[in-house]
């Protein structure tokens, strides 16, 4: 009988225990701790409360645009996880903190900016849309330097009004791609794919395919 008392009261203890750990509210993380945001939606919508240290849309879920939105706001380097999905954008997602962007692999997290149709067996292969309704599908800020992007796709994307930087336009500090793919992009200046004038541009293991611009061809670096 005794060890049957005992046993009930440790199952006891533990049942109240995990009552109680249930019921613990969400709380953001210590200020200036790197965070990690996993992106559970492809829908495009912006964070609910940016700096509060949660990624939420005010809908239950997590977008890449809110993730951006809450790494922006908060200090260090943030990583945001994708999952491998497509995730389509209404609109340029602007990064103005340093981030780790991290995919499930090209070809399989593919971030569409929905501005350029490419079509292999078109002529013209890339169907470009008027210059007030395309955009990229993301843009360095002034203090983005140090920013990594691995295991990747992009396309869609679109530079309009003469400027460069089809898919990705990064104009400050260190961009680093891993295993990152760029491909049907259109910039109407240079660099269908990428425009660069930051610091330094690190590019390993990735494919830029099937970009194309007014001038130079994928990459204004």
């Amino acid at each position: 009988m005794l060890r049957l008392r005992r046993t009930t009261a440790v199952t006891a203890t533990l049942a109240v225990l995990a009552t109680t750990f249930v019921a613990l509210p969400l709380v953001a993380p210590p200020a200036g701790a790197d965070v990690t945001f996993t992106v559970d939606t492809t829908v495009d919508l912006p964070d609910a409360t940016p700096g509060d240290g949660v990624c939420e849309t005010g809908f239950g879920s997590c977008s890449f645009r809110a993730a951006v939105d809450e790494a922006d706001a908060l200090a260090g380097t943030d990583t945001i996880v994708l999952p491998p999905r497509r995730i389509p954008l209404d609109d340029i997602v602007a990064i103005d903190s340093p981030v780790i962007i991290q995919g499930a692999g090209m070809g399989l997290t593919v971030i569409d900016a929905q501005s350029v149709t490419y079509d292999v067996a078109a002529e013209p292969r890339w169907s470009v849309p008027d210059a007030a309704a395309g955009h990229r599908a993301i843009i360095g800020g002034s203090s983005a330097g140090g920013t990594t992007i691995a295991d990747v796709t992009f396309t869609g994307g679109y530079a309009g009004g003469g400027q460069s930087g089809g898919a990705i336009a990064w104009g400050f500090g260190e961009l680093t791609l891993d295993r990152v793919e760029v491909f049907g992009s259109y910039a109407t200046f240079n660099g269908g794919a990428l425009g660069f004038t930051g610091s330094n541009l690190i590019v390993r293991d990735s494919r830029i395919v099937a970009n194309a611009s007014e001038n130079n061809g994928a990459v204004d670096h």
